[in-house]
């Protein structure tokens, strides 16, 4: 299973996407997907100016962000992150 989790606190965000989903091993697609908001993110506020980033990526699928954003930055962080993590979410319905 992918699990993404966000927390926000104080001005910190930090983000975790770990997991395989095991729809389809080799050939992924909910893999895939999680994939490409996770770099879509990183992509996304690496434009942005930040008091404190760092990115974490490994080979195994895991992918760790922090950021402090500026506070110049800190109103486009929260909707690109937002954003994001509106993609991220699977429910049962």
């Amino acid at each position: 299973m992918t699990n993404v989790k966000c927390k926000h606190e104080d001005r910190e965000y930090t983000i975790d996407i770990e997991g395989h989903a095991g729809f389809n091993p080799g050939k992924d697609t909910v893999c895939s997907a999680a994939s490409v908001l996770g770099y879509t993110l990183i992509n996304a506020l690496s434009d942005l100016e930040a008091e404190k980033s760092h990115v974490n990526t490994y080979d195994n699928g895991e992918l760790h962000i922090s950021l402090v954003p500026s506070t110049k930055d800190e109103e486009r962080a929260k909707i690109i992150i937002n954003t994001i993590m509106l993609g991220s979410i699977v429910t049962g319905k």
